[in-house]
């Protein structure tokens, strides 16, 4: 990409608050937007998803590929580091040097459901209740201190993917209010015990004995989970409870 003129390792004298965004999804370039409109300096976008690249060549934005990150903002200054939608941890130096801090969007009600595919574990635990949460980014996965948090009913029609949805309406929601709470004075950091229960990795995968079902008929409608080893394809369908095809 063609870099701007002025120097990367020098704010613009500005009295807005500057940051970085990381990410691969469209919730990004509307967060992004969004901080736009509220006066902040996006100094640039780190992704491998040509709609936000797109998006930040559009609005005249530096971006580069997420193997950059480490190599580009050691000589770059900037107060705030957004991670929204990547799913990789971010190296602990990037994260110092965000002179304020980094910020994360989960799409879990953290301390309950750390990790991946929180919205997918809390149906396959018959929850009733499901939110998200924007928090400082530690050392530690989904372990900082959550800043919003915004929660709503899972309904007996949800799936994953609307209750995916969901959460992005939730987090563009609650946006606002995060922004105006780092403009402010913030405490320091602090680290918070996650709820090792529902902590979940990328290669984690259900028993299929451990699966807790709604007493009422459900309608989470059809979704397949990865076969692995002897784990079997999983489904629900309404009115019958859980079904399972090899």
């Amino acid at each position: 990409m063609t870099l701007p003129t002025t120097s990367l390792d020098q704010e613009p004298e500005t009295s807005a608050p500057s940051c970085l965004l990381i990410g691969g999804e469209s919730l990004l370039v509307q967060c992004g937007t969004m901080l736009q409109k509220h006066g902040w300096n996006v100094r640039g976008v780190f992704s491998d998803a040509p709609v936000v690249r797109e998006w930040a060549e559009a609005q005249r934005v530096p971006s580069w590929k997420v193997e950059a990150l480490d190599a580009v903002t050691a000589d770059m200054s900037f107060d705030w580091l957004f991670s929204i939608t990547h799913l990789r941890i971010v190296p602990s130096a990037v994260l110092a040097r965000a002179r304020c801090g980094a910020v994360n969007f989960h799409d879990g009600p953290l301390p309950a459901y750390g990790g991946l595919n929180a919205p997918l574990w809390a149906l396959l635990a018959g929850e009733r209740d499901h939110g998200i949460s924007w928090h400082r980014m530690a050392a530690a996965v989904d372990a900082g201190e959550v800043l919003v948090q915004q929660t709503f009913p899972i309904s007996d029609t949800d799936t994953a993917l609307s209750l995916n949805a969901r959460c992005w309406e939730a987090a563009l929601e609650s946006f606002p209010q995060l922004l105006g709470q780092l403009s402010a004075s913030l405490p320091p950091s602090s680290s918070v015990p996650l709820d090792a229960t529902s902590f979940h990795r990328r290669a984690d995968r259900p028993s299929a004995c451990s699966i807790r079902l709604r007493a009422a008929p459900i309608g989470y409608g059809c979704f397949a989970w990865p076969i692995r080893g002897d784990m079997p394809t999983i489904f629900w369908c309404r009115g019958c409870g859980l079904a399972a095809m090899r």
